[in-house]
């Protein structure tokens, strides 16, 4: 029980510190592929410019294409309702949300998720997922 109180105390930690980060704009979506191409990346927790990407379904996993300038990131998301933190898929420079994952969400009727994304140098992205009541969802990163 510690171990879970130690856990969720972090995960909470970390979504403090994520406030808004320094980028630029985001890219395209790739043609409606499921790609977001992330802004620059900056020091989790200092101001910057917002970016969005909409999604239409949540039936397929969504791809973020993480800046060159962050180095070997962990991304987790965080139901800042109930607090569960959940690890997401790094794949070189992409993180990979699931259909599954997602369909999880919403099946638990959680609406809003904190992804936290960050290199050991604290480079990285604190991006927020809307997930809308009837179909698709919202990303944006800060």
């Amino acid at each position: 029980m510690k171990n879970l109180l130690r856990i969720l105390a972090v995960a909470l930690a970390a979504v403090w510190l994520a406030a808004p980060s320094v980028g630029g704009e985001g890219g395209e979506n790739a043609g409606g592929t499921g790609v977001w191409i992330l802004p620059a990346c900056a020091p989790v927790g200092s101001p910057g410019v917002r970016s969005s990407f909409a999604v239409n379904t949540l039936a397929s996993d969504i791809t973020m294409t993480m800046s060159p300038q962050i180095g070997n990131a962990v991304a987790t998301a965080v139901d800042p309702r109930s607090g569960a933190v959940l690890p997401l898929s790094v794949r070189g420079r992409d993180v990979v949300i699931t259909a599954e994952q997602l369909g999880g969400f919403r099946q638990a009727g959680v609406t809003v998720v904190d992804i936290l994304i960050s290199d050991d140098s604290r480079q990285g992205y604190h991006i927020r997922l809307d997930i809308h009541p009837t179909a698709g969802a919202t990303f944006t990163a800060f």
